[in-house]
This record gives structure tokens, C-alpha cells and sequence, in this order.
């Protein structure tokens, strides 16, 4: 379990590389202003902004993006959200239009919240919560 958090923090860390999604962006912009069809860069660029914590600009290239779609993708954006409701990942799964705060939580108080769970792991168990029946025991949950 520590090798994959590890793996899992390696991996956020090279994902969140500032300087990188900058990069990024700006090749992205130069793709933006020569080609015809931007529909899936504006989107990319949607993303990269959204990850990299550029929340407001963010939703500007979502709004961008819906307005290039078809109407009847049935997407929308309301002002309290960042991302499209509605919007489907590269798999087909609808994804939540959740806002990503990177640093919620430091490496530190990650790791301690790993080390409370390994060490309180006989207090868990297994549980079905993804569909409408879901399978859990509340007389479990420590807070």
C-alpha cells in the first residue's frame, strides 16, 4: 500500500509540474490559432487550466468548448461549476463536475492519513456504494 501512495505521489507530482502545464498551454495556443477545428484543444486547454488551479480562465475555454459541440451533447454550465455537467470521459463514464483543489492536503498530512488508515484497517471494511443499493454498515464509521 506505501509503494503505491508512493508511485501515486511520484506520478501527481510530474502531473502538477507548474512549468510543464505551462508549456503546455502555450503550445496549445499556438495549435489554437492555426487550426480550423479547435473543439478538442479548447477542451485540452480547459483541463490543463483547471489543473493547474487557473480556475476562472478554466471555465472560460469550457464555455468555449460547449459552444463549438452540437447543442444536443446535452452539456451545460452552471455558474457555480467549473467544468460541463454532463461531460464524458475518454472511457464513455460521465465525470463529475467537481472542482480539483491541488494542495488540499501536503505530502505530510497525507501521509499520516495513510498511516491512521493502515494502522486502523481491522476498524474497515469492503463496501458497495457506486450503484442504488448501496452496501454499507454505519455503525462502522469512525469520525
Amino acid at each position: 500500500m506505501q509503494e503505491d501512495f508512493e508511485a501515486e505521489a511520484k506520478l501527481i507530482d510530474q502531473l502538477s509540474n507548474q512549468q510543464m502545464n505551462e508549456r503546455l498551454v502555450s503550445a496549445l495556443d499556438k495549435k489554437l490559432a492555426q487550426h480550423p477545428d479547435k473543439t478538442q484543444l479548447l477542451l485540452t486547454r480547459a483541463n490543463l487550466l483547471r489543473k493547474t488551479g487557473l480556475l476562472a480562465e478554466a471555465r472560460k475555454d469550457y464555455q468555449r468548448y460547449l459552444d463549438q459541440i452540437e447543442p444536443t451533447d446535452k452539456l451545460s454550465l452552471p455558474k457555480h461549476t467549473i467544468s460541463p455537467i454532463g461531460m464524458k470521459s475518454y472511457d464513455g463514464n460521465e465525470t463529475p463536475p467537481v472542482v480539483i483543489l491541488d494542495d488540499f492536503m501536503n505530502r505530510g498530512e497525507m501521509s499520516e492519513l495513510l498511516k491512521y488508515a493502515q494502522e486502523s484497517e481491522a476498524l474497515f471494511r469492503k463496501a458497495v456504494i457506486g450503484n442504488e443499493d448501496p452496501q454499507y454498515d454505519l455503525s462502522l464509521i469512525h469520525i
